[in-house]
């Protein structure tokens, strides 16, 4: 059985239904379909074209918010499918958070697919991250774990690495430290999905077509979105997506191993949080092997 935090709020197909019955009563009539349960949120489906998003964790509300907030904004122009919000649902009797009605996205997660079979992926994942790095505004919501300087988390990897009983720790340190030695990134902040990682990724007949979960969305070093190629993709994938990306900004050798220190932060963050649920630890382990196996110096 795969352990997530405990919800601190009780959400069930019949509290979804109550929602549907004040908020959105051109829905009620769809029995809601459980259909997916992460860290902060869980997901219910409601019939062919719609699904209810809903935070389980006090903290996710602002999340929900968030994405209320910026999604339709920074989707327009943007031909990835996105969780847009058709409804913000508002906070009520019923419960006591927001919560939103979005598309439902066809198809099947990233990560449950082969990494040998993900190379029709790697344009289309390419042209979202750079279409989707825009130069942000100050009022673009604050995130302490992702778009920071990779100095600020280096405690937290230095942990992580004593204590999730990672064979390659000390390549991975080398590596971890190569990044920090990086210079910081001093361009203008640019949005951040901030978590894309291929559970993230949705795709139908081997192609993406969506992007969920933007709970992180954030501003600053693209570098931390630049890490997909290696949290989703083989080397030879690779080399397609950073044939098509078309940054606003050069993809230099400080940048990639900055992107490199955040595919490896969040590979072995999962292991640490999340050592039994086996979606996040093949993704974790994928990344791992091709970060050992990369040529240092290679930019």
């Amino acid at each position: 059985m795969t352990h997530l935090p405990a919800a601190d709020i009780r959400i069930d197909e019949a509290l979804v239904s109550e929602l549907l019955r004040s908020g959105a009563p051109a829905l009620a009539h769809h029995a809601p379909v459980a259909s997916g349960e992460g860290f902060d949120a869980v997901m219910y489906r409601v019939g062919p074209e719609h699904a209810v998003r809903l935070p389980r964790r006090a903290h996710a509300a602002d999340l929900i918010e968030i994405e209320q907030r910026w999604l339709p904004v920074l989707s327009e122009g943007i031909a990835t499918q996105t969780p847009v919000a058709l409804l913000a649902g508002k906070a009520c009797a019923e419960f006591p958070r927001p919560w939103s009605i979005v598309p439902w996205i066809e198809g099947e997660t990233v990560a449950s697919m082969p990494v040998a079979e993900r190379s029709g992926l790697a344009v289309g994942l390419a042209r979202f991250v750079g279409d989707f790095q825009r130069a942000a505004p100050a009022s673009a919501p604050a995130n302490a774990y992702r778009g920071v300087p990779l100095q600020n988390r280096d405690h937290d990897v230095r942990g992580y690495l004593q204590t999730a009983g990672i064979s390659q720790s000390d390549e991975l340190l080398e590596i971890w430290e190569q990044a920090l030695r990086a210079p910081v990134w001093n361009g203008p902040a640019l949005w951040l999905h901030g978590d894309l990682h291929p559970g993230n990724l949705i795709a139908r007949d081997g192609v993406l077509t969506g992007v969920i979960d933007f709970g992180d969305l954030t501003a600053g070093d693209p570098a931390t979105d630049i890490a997909t190629a290696w949290l989703t993709l083989n080397r030879e994938d690779r080399d397609l997506f950073f044939e098509a990306i078309e940054p606003s900004y050069d993809l230099d050798e400080p940048l990639l191993e900055r992107a490199q220190g955040w595919a490896l932060l969040m590979s072995v963050a999962i292991l640490s949080a999340a050592p039994d649920n086996p979606d996040l630890v093949g993704i974790a382990r994928h990344t791992i092997a091709q970060l050992v196996a990369e040529e240092r110096g290679l930019f």
